[in-house]
């Protein structure tokens, strides 16, 4: 039985060497205190345990001695596997938050992008309002010269209204058609935009 308990006690001081939690003069260092028990070192040297400050030497037997060692690999172990299981949880954690920060970053930026569609769309409007404003003044511009160079017989004045009548209906034929096909556009993009804002909020 003796011959035994010897056995167990080297095997556990070897795991100790293994774990590098045995000292080279014997002792036995706890990695983590203040998880486990409150003892300062264990000696396996000559079957004695020191219990630091608080007690004497006392003398043990290899078999409690082999408990001793095993109870402490044992809680050892299981602080260990604590420890691994908390970093990969934690770590694992960290990509989920990088991969959720990398698409919101995404969203983001097409969300600038259909921003850039929507004042671009607004300033070719505004400036098809203004080439509408201009050539009207070009036209009536255009009447009062032809007006003042010559008396107008019946058939011009009738020929004048005529022409003049028809090219307002054209320019806003095209000026219409201009305006449906960029409000068109501009009812897409914010379309987009709602559903990219709901998308990101939810």
């Amino acid at each position: 039985m003796a011959m035994n308990v010897e056995e167990e006690v080297g095997r556990l001081k070897e795991e100790m060497q293994r774990l590098g939690q045995l000292q080279p003069d014997g002792s036995y260092k706890i990695p983590f205190p203040g998880i486990f028990v409150d003892l300062m070192d264990l000696s396996i040297a000559n079957g004695t345990r020191k219990l630091g400050a608080r007690s004497g030497t006392e003398k043990v037997s290899n078999k409690d001695l082999a408990h001793n060692l095993h109870v402490n690999t044992y809680r050892s172990d299981l602080g260990f596997k604590v420890v691994i299981a908390s970093l990969t949880k934690e770590r694992k954690l960290n990509l989920q938050n990088k991969e959720e920060l990398e698409k919101l970053h995404k969203k983001l930026e097409l969300f600038g992008d259909l921003d850039k569609i929507v004042r671009s769309q607004r300033t070719e409007l505004k400036k098809a309002n203004q080439s509408l404003e201009d050539l009207n003044r070009e036209l009536q511009a255009l009447r009062s010269d032809y007006l003042s160079r010559r008396p107008l017989s019946k058939k011009d004045v009738e020929e004048l209204v005529l022409r003049i009548s028809e090219r307002p209906k054209f320019i806003e034929q095209q000026t219409e058609a201009l305006t449906r096909e960029l409000s068109e556009k501009v009812d897409k993009v914010e379309a987009l935009i709602h559903r990219l804002e709901k998308v990101i909020i939810g």
